[in-house]
């Protein structure tokens, strides 16, 4: 008998590498996305990729619409859960807010409706449907670690899942012998997004210089440690936060020129 794995945000970039490499391995997926699926051409092409996902609409900014999607899953038992989805708080012309100087409660708390508040409900209301031994993975963020200077909404949110996800895994393992780990991408190539994290943009180029790996992720591997996290070859590892970075997060670029005495920032 398979197994069911529930997965928000499946429609595009980590999410959707994720869905796939849990049908590749036998999982029935239950997936969410917002609206890129409404688009008759982009449902098809999601569809004829994976014509036995289970979708569901759901705009986990919203908590009614949360209220309504819960309700339909409190009829299905999981055995892992990829709490993947997520914004940025963005203008309408597609660059990132600065709220410290552009502050708007409304986006500010639909963020931490759709980054911190959605996840928590999916974790804690479904909590009588994860079968025992089950595994629930937060896709967090190395934002979590760090200040911001514009998106502060969002390292915010994303600190508070670390921090969340502790918290579950105690009570979890406790009342229902499963575990509960997050994932915390750094810069991770992908097509469109918040930020156009494409490999060929300038900012992205940067990026990869100041990456001890000397380049930017890729969503298979982001998959490929959600997947760990959720077999059993991780049957030790429960509380814990693992940085899919190529090693962004504990890389200092001052540290790193007063040594060899290069520089690797380069304007484009």
């Amino acid at each position: 008998m398979s197994k069911t794995v529930l997965i928000t945000g499946v429609s595009k970039n980590i999410g959707r590498s994720i869905c796939k490499k849990f049908t590749a391995n036998g999982f029935h997926v239950i997936g969410t996305y917002k609206s890129m699926l409404d688009d008759p051409t982009e449902r098809e092409a999601f569809l004829k990729e994976f014509p036995d996902v289970e979708l569901f609409k759901v705009d986990l900014c919203n908590q009614n619409s949360v209220t309504e999607f819960l309700s339909q899953m409190k009829k299905c038992q999981f055995d892992v859960i990829v709490n993947n989805a997520g914004m940025f708080n963005m203008l309408p012309d597609g660059t990132v807010r600065n709220e410290f100087y552009q502050f708007d409660l409304k986006a500010f708390t639909d963020l931490f409706n759709c980054d911190l508040i959605s996840i928590a409900r999916i974790c804690i209301e479904l909590k009588d449907n994860m079968n025992e031994n089950g595994s629930i993975v937060n896709i967090a963020s190395g934002a979590g670690g760090n200040g911001a200077f514009a998106s502060i909404s969002y390292n915010a949110a994303k600190a508070a899942v670390i921090n969340l996800t502790q918290s579950l895994s105690n009570s979890y393992h406790y009342f229902k012998k499963v575990r509960v780990n997050s994932v915390s991408p750094g810069w991770i190539a992908g097509e469109g997004g918040a930020m156009n994290t494409n490999d060929g943009d300038p900012f992205m180029r940067n990026v990869a210089r100041v990456t001890p790996m000397a380049r930017n992720g890729y969503t298979h591997e982001v998959a490929d440690a959600v997947y760990f996290l959720s077999s059993n070859e991780a049957s030790f590892i429960t509380g814990a936060d693992i940085a899919v970075d190529g090693g962004y997060s504990h890389f200092d670029v001052i540290y790193y020129e007063e040594a060899t005495g290069k520089s690797l920032l380069k304007s484009e």
